[in-house]
């Protein structure tokens, strides 16, 4: 009895440690878009962190498993090391398509945080570190984690899969022309309905009161920022979006 409420404990501890993670992800996001209302009950932080988990610490881990079966120490070191550099570029290239400042420094980031999370000197003749200083170290440099994946990997998941790319939404609002003064390039001039104007926007965030609406702004130059709309959900009458084909593999007929 006392050994199933001990692993019911260590559950519970697991589970509030992911949702805090994934939250922790959701406010460094979006915060860069001036949105702090986050919603305090979001099932998609779940979603979030099994991602961070799967990204920084169990394919690190295959790999350095795979590393272990090299005969001598030094070489399992050397493997580990350049497999898991070459993982953490290949995974920021697939990523962003593009070799940029911003994309080296993210490879090289995760790179170091893995080292820290899991490898000790060299000098110690050890690949990595054993499990209880792991632990250790997962809680010390869990928000740098967060903060990275927030960085520079959040906003490449599809909205669809709890990520931070915003869903292009046809949005109906009343009064019709509600989104005018900032989104007025967006609005449909083949209307479906030509009774009201609709407007076809990029859903980034939904709270239990608002809707946050995003589009780049540009000029010559290049992307010069991102203008913010927050819609109260009384003032949308209707919302329509597509979902890809990939979502749904089996259809729905």
């Amino acid at each position: 009895m006392k050994d199933l409420l001990s692993v019911g404990r260590d559950l519970t501890l697991a589970g509030a440690l992911l949702y805090v993670t994934g939250l922790m992800v959701s406010l460094f996001y979006y915060s860069r878009f001036g949105i702090f209302s986050l919603d305090i009950i979001r099932p998609q932080c779940m979603l979030i962190a099994m991602f961070i988990v799967s990204l920084y610490y169990f394919l690190p881990l295959a790999i350095i498993n795979l590393s272990a079966s090299l005969p001598p120490k030094r070489l399992q070191s050397v493997f580990g090391l350049s497999v898991l550099l070459l993982v953490d570029f290949s995974l920021v290239y697939l990523l962003h398509r593009d070799f940029t400042l911003m994309t080296l420094s993210a490879a090289a980031t995760g790179f170091l945080l893995h080292i820290s999370l899991f490898f000790r000197r060299f000098s110690r003749g050890s690949l990595f570190v054993n499990p209880s200083v792991l632990s250790g170290r997962i809680l010390v440099i869990l928000p740098l984690l967060a903060l990275h994946y927030s960085l520079f990997i959040h906003s490449s998941v599809p909205g669809y899969f709890g990520g931070g790319k915003p869903i292009v939404v046809v949005v109906y609002t009343e009064p019709q022309n509600l989104p005018a003064d900032r989104f007025a390039q967006s609005k449909n001039r083949n209307r479906a309905n030509k009774f009201l104007d609709s407007y076809r926007l990029h859903l980034l965030y939904e709270t239990a009161q608002d809707f946050y609406f995003i589009e780049e702004r540009r000029s010559a130059h290049g992307l010069e920022g991102y203008a913010i709309a927050r819609l109260p959900k009384q003032k949308i009458i209707r919302m329509d979006y597509l979902t890809p084909s990939w979502v749904s593999m089996k259809g729905v007929s």
